[in-house]
């Protein structure tokens, strides 16, 4: 064997001991393990697949302004017995899903078979169960393998009630040193009660009513109003929180509702308004015809020809026909019987009727239950307008709606 071989074979030799020690001491070789993530709220463990989590589930309803409609989470807890829309988000790779609405025992109160709505959240409709529940999603993955999750909430289950309550705005926009104005509509299905109404906000004003009761038949509804100034030192990066909590006095029938709305940056100005100057009933007739006379009366501290004309609305959208510049009677609440001149000029300002009843009905129709309409309703009426140096300024009118 010559000396060139027996080199090459050192060299060899050398370099499989350096790479077998390599592997066995340097580079010790991958061993693969399957982990099983821990079962937690709201994720479900899967093998090979990412995990489903449930992060939602609410009971929706359609509401929103006119042309700007949506789908919005009900106000307080569920009625039993009724058929609602409920909104899911789940997130992972989803292939199919529904819901169980689950008793305390564990018992499967509802299934709620879903469609994919778009991208997470899935849709369904379910009739609510006479019991408290949670919720639990079940179904297929994008791999074909089954999942069940629990919802992830701090609440301990939905807690369906007799009393329905719903919380509006009159008119959406708050500023600074206005009046705000408020719809409560409460709605009995269970047994006849005298139902207690409390009402707070954030920041505080002095809220009327801040509580009263109401005694309430089996299916019949009532509407209240509140009325408030916001305050005028309000922080206008702070939002204004309306909370109202209504119980039974006998029954065990509870609900509650609460409004989170944006304050403008800017305080606005009050308008004092008068639907029919001279009247202090100002009754408005569902099947009116012809032009609604409205006033913003004149004050020590405003002047209303100081307003951008063409920038006035009524309930939201309804512009005036005609405007005039006329002294039509004094801006004090007592003197809402008179248009006996007092010195300063007003704006009065002329609506279509047909169009005020459109807006009314429209207005009511959030807080509205199928099938009663009072024959006639004291409400309050939004009035909006711009100053000419654009201050957004704010009034309500008091009208009768008779239908």
């Amino acid at each position: 064997m010559n000396r060139f071989y027996m080199k090459w074979l050192l060299v060899a030799t050398v370099g499989a001991i350096a790479i077998l020690l390599l592997n066995v001491v340097v580079m010790p070789r991958a061993i693969s393990l399957s982990l099983q993530p821990a079962a937690t709220a709201g994720v479900s463990p899967q093998q090979g697949n990412e995990p489903i989590e449930l992060h939602e589930f609410a009971f929706v309803e359609l509401a929103g302004r006119v042309g700007h409609e949506g789908y919005f989470p009900i106000q307080g807890e569920p009625v039993p017995g009724k058929e609602y829309t409920v909104r899911v988000k789940l997130f992972g790779p989803v292939q199919n899903a529904s819901v169980d609405l689950v008793s305390a025992n564990g018992n499967v109160l509802a299934n709620v078979p879903l469609s994919r709505e778009y991208s997470w959240t899935f849709d369904g409709t379910v009739i609510v169960p006479n019991q408290p529940f949670r919720v639990r999603a079940k179904g297929l993955d994008s791999s074909g393998h089954s999942f069940m999750v629990d919802q992830v909430t701090t609440k301990p289950a939905v807690t369906p009630q007799t009393l329905e309550i719903v919380l509006f705005p009159i008119f959406p926009v708050l500023a600074p040193g206005t009046p705000a104005r408020f719809f409560v509509r409460l709605v009995n299905f269970g047994l006849p009660d005298t139902f207690n109404l409390s009402a707070s906000d954030t920041p505080s004003s002095f809220l009327v009513p801040s509580s009263t009761s109401v005694f309430l038949a089996s299916q019949q509804s009532t509407t209240t109003e509140i009325a408030t100034v916001v305050p005028q030192n309000s922080d206008p990066l702070a939002s204004f929180i309306l909370k109202v909590e209504v119980s039974g006095s006998s029954t065990q029938a509870r609900n509650s509702a609460s409004l989170d709305l944006l304050l403008e940056s800017h305080p606005g100005q009050p308008l004092v308004v008068r639907v029919k100057p001279g009247s202090c009933v100002s009754p408005i007739n569902s099947r009116a015809r012809g032009t609604v006379p409205v006033a913003i009366m004149a004050t020590p501290q405003f002047d209303p020809p100081t307003i951008n004309q063409r920038d006035i609305y009524l309930l939201g959208n309804v512009a005036p026909t005609r405007i005039s510049v006329e002294d039509v009677g004094s801006p004090r609440l007592e003197d809402c019987g008179s248009t006996a001149p007092d010195g300063r000029k007003d704006l009065l300002l002329f609506f279509e009727s047909e169009k005020i009843v459109a807006a009314i009905n429209n207005l009511l129709k959030p807080g509205a239950a199928s099938g009663q309409k009072p024959n006639r309703t004291d409400i309050s009426i939004p009035l909006s307008a711009r100053t000419n140096d654009g201050v957004l300024a704010l009034g309500f009118g008091v009208i009768q709606f008779q239908n």
